[in-house]
């Protein structure tokens, strides 16, 4: 009895250790722009996605370029953008983007299109 138990736990391990995944290298982050008087804009635009660790204040962890001078800019059409963080010109490089969220618990996005910056911070969290 005790080796078929032993033999049981031993599949469950080596079938959970299976089934395990790498996380995605990219986060798919998706908005609207608009402009001020609320029309839907089209076009390519610079985008800088900057990750915190606070709300407000805090410190820089990561910043990720989407500029048509280095990785391309990001394409609004109708209002709507989709653009995959981690995908651009990271600064620092020296960063991975992955190790931000492995080494901090709360983590704070901030947008800046062109030269404005989008406020509030959105916090970064894990969705099925």
């Amino acid at each position: 009895m005790k080796r078929m138990i032993l033999l049981a736990s031993i599949c469950l391990l080596a079938g959970s250790l299976l089934w395990a995944a790498d996380p995605p290298l990219l986060i798919n982050y998706q908005g609207v722009l608009r402009d001020a008087a609320g029309k839907p804009l089209s076009g390519t635009y610079d985008m800088a996605f900057s990750l915190y660790d606070a709300a407000t204040s805090g410190n820089l962890l990561l910043t990720d370029t989407h500029a048509a001078s280095g990785s391309g800019a990001v394409t609004v059409n109708g209002g709507l953008f989709n653009a995959a963080l981690g995908s651009g010109a990271l600064s620092p490089p020296t960063t991975p983007f992955l190790s931000v969220f492995a080494n901090h618990t709360n983590v704070w996005l901030e947008v800046r299109i062109g030269s404005e910056t989008l406020s509030p911070r959105v916090q970064v969290v894990s969705a099925a």
